[in-house]
């Protein structure tokens, strides 16, 4: 098994997100994901969950 530490969830103000496992050569190939219903999604490589906030949103359009 191998241990991996546990990563914070990134807060994200538009649905439509990009992952690449932020480690450069280390990292993975560049996803793009979609935040569902209920306001979130996972990546499927490196499971690093996205967070939209609707208000981080609404702040950035005003």
């Amino acid at each position: 098994m191998i241990n991996t530490p546990v990563q914070e969830p990134k807060i994200v103000h538009t649905k439509s997100i990009s992952c690449d496992g932020g480690g450069g050569t280390a990292g993975h190939p560049n996803v793009y994901l979609y935040i569902n219903d209920e306001n979130e999604v996972t990546c499927p490589y490196c499971s690093q969950k996205f967070i939209f906030s609707a208000s981080e949103a609404e702040a950035t359009t005003h």
